[in-house]
């Protein structure tokens, strides 16, 4: 989930969560110990085996596969949630969606329209 500006500044970025809700204070030792110690097992595998420089970044520069798989991942996105609800889920209901500078607003427009809305 990744928070904006209608909240406290020391609680905007990125929140992750697990099966059990979200990630923690309490849990960032059990977190920075894991990952302590992945980043010793890749970097053991030495120069030629890792993918990462001692500094953490990779050793070559790996390019995202940009928008090739878009499509594919929005309709899976959207998708998720019209195999779970009913198609009518929202049929009758007043939404209100205010699309301004939210990331997924199309895909939840598409959502809200496949539910009924």
């Amino acid at each position: 989930m990744v928070t904006g500006s209608h909240i406290p500044d020391d609680r905007n970025g990125i929140k992750f969560t697990k099966t059990s809700g979200e990630v923690l204070k309490a849990d960032e030792s059990d977190i920075l110990r894991n990952i302590t110690a992945a980043r010793a097992a890749e970097l053991g595998k030495g120069q030629e085996g890792s993918l990462f420089h001692p500094s953490g970044r990779f050793r070559e520069k790996v390019m995202p596969p940009g928008g090739a798989l878009e499509p594919e991942a929005t309709d899976g996105y959207i998708n998720r949630y019209l195999e779970v609800f009913p198609k009518d889920a929202l049929s009758g209901k007043k939404i209100v969606l205010y699309q301004h500078s939210a990331v997924g607003r199309d895909m939840i427009q598409k959502i809200f329209e496949g539910l009924g809305a």
